[in-house]
């Protein structure tokens, strides 16, 4: 499988249900204010200015920089099923800036009022995040928590891990660096749907090689 960047390249298992991407030309990079073609993007806060963000594609994947807390999505992007989603997720220059990045998904209605999604988020002082959205809402699966798992971020400002979700019959494992960290029932988040990226307010962010898989 390509790990050049993303939208992704779509795996086909039969019998299985399957995770589908959008566009797979390469979008131009774009500035201040303006997202990567087929993206669309909700603020935590109705009030958040747009202007204020950047989400470009790079030969990497996505470079997400600046702005308020916010969710990305290519409404192409959905699973179904049984799938593994992941990425790798790279902090830069934060400097131990304490706020998160990571994945997002099991979303429906993401651009109303009754919006639903689960995320996963590290940040750079080596914690993970677990949280699902309902509507207004959020509930934490864990709290901001220590993992050797999690790579914190060097003398430069930098880190990088690979989070991994898979979602199965019953139960899905939340990994970093291929590293199980916890493992949630179904019926407690949202796994199906449109998935995408989170990040917190004030970040450099590169999201590497998003991939997503069904599985047998």
């Amino acid at each position: 499988m390509s790990r050049f960047f993303a939208p992704l390249i779509l795996v086909l298992f039969p019998g299985f249900h399957s995770c589908s991407s959008g566009d797979d030309a390469k979008p131009p990079i774009v500035g201040g204010g303006e997202i990567a073609k087929g993206f669309e993007i909700r603020f935590d806060k109705a009030e958040s200015k747009r202007e204020s963000i950047r989400l470009a594609t790079t030969e990497k994947g996505f470079m997400a920089q600046g702005g308020p807390n916010a969710i990305y999505w290519n409404p192409a992007n959905k699973t179904s099923g049984r799938y593994s989603l992941s990425v790798e997720v790279q902090h830069l220059d934060s400097h131990l800036h304490p706020h998160g990045a990571g994945l997002v998904f099991g979303g429906a209605k993401l651009a109303d009022p009754a919006q639903v999604y689960t995320y996963f988020l590290v940040r750079g002082d080596g914690k993970f995040l677990i949280k699902k959205r309902d509507g207004e809402n959020t509930a934490e699966i864990t709290s901001w928590s220590d993992n050797d798992a999690v790579k914190p971020e060097d003398d430069k400002g930098v880190a990088k891990n690979k989070l991994g979700v898979e979602v199965g019959e019953k139960e899905t494992r939340f990994l970093v660096n291929g590293v199980e960290v916890h493992r949630a029932a179904n019926e407690k988040i949202h796994t199906q749907g449109l998935y995408g990226f989170r990040v917190i307010h004030d970040l450099k962010i590169q999201f590497v090689g998003l991939s997503c898989e069904a599985l047998k």
